[in-house]
């Protein structure tokens, strides 16, 4: 008969090695059989038997002339350890998938100002390669989100332009260049014109991005400092589509990156002569996160960048 010694202290220490031999020894239902699959001796492992016994604080097999047989408390415990094991196994696999990026935590901020149409193409495509990754997602004006940056409360921005007083913290990585246009209502007497020099603008009422989207209102003023004057800037929206609304309307014109098509008939696009300096749109992320969850979406917006400069460059040949 299988002798059970008892405990005074039940659990304390208890290891994952001592549940794969009970598990062993009760599959096998033979001591010899579960040493010979544990690739360990015989004597060892009926003393860790023994060992769990005691931890436990009631036996848990008993052996007799026909052989080994799991008491109701083994059976029991049987059950209870191989769910232990497979959660313990699965365990590693989870964070052995945070260490390869391939699950974890990635959050991504946007603005409509700033909207880039590659985020759900690029999106789409991380999630059916990475589904252990959970994506959170959340609306942000570009300031907001070069603060949520430094305060690791988002990993990716996509930001628009690049800010130099905050290099040193943020990774900045441009995805899209576009040249810059003027855009028209219908029917204004510079679309006479094939293209516009920057000064022609000098006497226009304008329409920009406003308020929280300071990044942009800055780099408008520098265009047009450039040229000799001042944006007369008349009135301020908080979107792109905002701005062709409004120049739709007559309330100005606007000096824009192409980044989207103007609606039909209602807006039209002049280039500007000699060009300008394109606009480059930047995602951006902390310097020196480790996540590779974020280096694996990084790398996956890189390539679509990629993909899509080769569209265009084949579409101009």
């Amino acid at each position: 008969m299988w002798h059970y010694s008892g405990t005074t202290q039940p659990g304390r220490n208890m290891e994952l090695r001592h549940l794969r031999y009970f598990i062993a020894v009760a599959e096998e239902l033979n001591l010899r059989r579960a040493a010979a699959r544990l690739n360990i001796s015989h004597p060892p492992l009926s003393r860790q038997i023994q060992d769990l016994e005691r931890e436990a604080g009631v036996p848990l097999i008993t052996r007799g002339k026909r052989g080994i047989a799991l008491t109701e408390a083994g059976d029991i415990f049987l059950n209870e350890a191989r769910q232990i094991l497979a959660r313990a196994t699965q365990a590693l696999e989870d964070v052995r998938e945070v260490q390869r990026g391939a699950a974890g935590r990635l959050r991504i901020a946007y603005s409509f100002g700033y909207f880039e149409p590659s985020l759900g193409r690029v999106m789409k495509l991380f999630r059916e390669k990475f589904p252990k990754v959970k994506i959170e997602i959340q609306q942000l004006d570009p300031r907001q989100q070069i603060e949520a940056l430094q305060r690791k409360t988002i990993d990716l921005a996509y930001a628009g332009l690049r800010l130099a007083a905050v290099q040193e913290q943020i990774h900045f990585e441009c995805i899209q260049q576009a040249a810059i246009h003027a855009a028209l209502p219908a029917g204004h007497i510079l679309l006479a014109r094939r293209h516009l020099a920057l000064a022609d603008l000098a006497d226009q009422p304008f329409v920009s991005l406003g308020g929280v989207f300071y990044d942009y209102q800055a780099w408008l003023e520098k265009l047009c400092a450039g040229a000799g004057f001042r944006p007369k800037i008349i009135h301020e929206a908080d979107t792109s589509s905002t701005i062709f609304g409004l120049v739709a309307a007559g309330f100005g014109i606007a000096v824009l990156p192409a980044l989207h098509d103007p609606p039909a008939s209602a807006v039209a696009f002049r280039p500007i002569r000699p060009a300008l300096p394109k606009f480059n749109f930047h995602i951006a992320w902390r310097q020196a996160d480790p996540s590779l969850a974020l280096q694996h979406y990084a790398a996956m917006v890189r390539e679509d960048a990629n993909r899509r400069r080769r569209g265009l460059a084949n579409q101009e040949s």
